[in-house]
């Protein structure tokens, strides 16, 4: 073996041994934060919304209401958006990532308006209140609705 060619191998080993050092960083700790893996909302920072429910039914609403939260909010798992049950009758939303559609999406309430072809019929002001969902059959429930005289 020549010399030219120990030098090469020489210097490929310390490459690669300061490139290994570079990636595992012995001296940072062998805490998960100091490896810098993003371990969710405490370690990273984000974002926490409580979320309150009104006219709570059963523990199967709960997870239907998380279900659709987060179809709408996280639907791909790319955010690490997560929800849990607090107490009776809130969810505590944690996001890893708070961007403008996300903070639309959980803290303005939403409208209801009904068109009919381009027409507006129906709008939130035109509704007194909601009644309980009954179950018409295992595909179908419905929502009784109070209207103004208006609406």
């Amino acid at each position: 073996m020549s010399v030219f060619r120990q030098r090469r191998f020489g210097l490929l080993l310390l490459v690669v041994f300061i490139s290994a050092m570079l990636v595992w960083r012995p001296w940072g700790g062998l805490e998960p934060q100091a490896r810098g893996l993003n371990l969710g909302v405490d370690i990273a920072g984000g974002y926490r919304a409580v979320l309150g429910l009104e006219n709570y039914v059963t523990a199967s609403t709960y997870a239907d209401t998380i279900s659709k939260l987060q179809a709408r909010i996280d639907p791909y798992g790319l955010l690490g958006t997560r929800f849990r049950i607090l107490g009776e009758n809130y969810i505590l939303c944690e996001t890893t990532q708070l961007n403008d559609r996300t903070k639309e999406l959980l803290t303005k309430q939403g409208r209801l308006e009904l068109f009919m072809g381009t027409s507006l019929v129906l709008t939130d002001n035109d509704i007194t209140s909601f009644g309980a969902p009954t179950s018409l059959s295992s595909a179908y429930s419905s929502i009784p609705i109070n209207y103004t005289d208006e609406g």
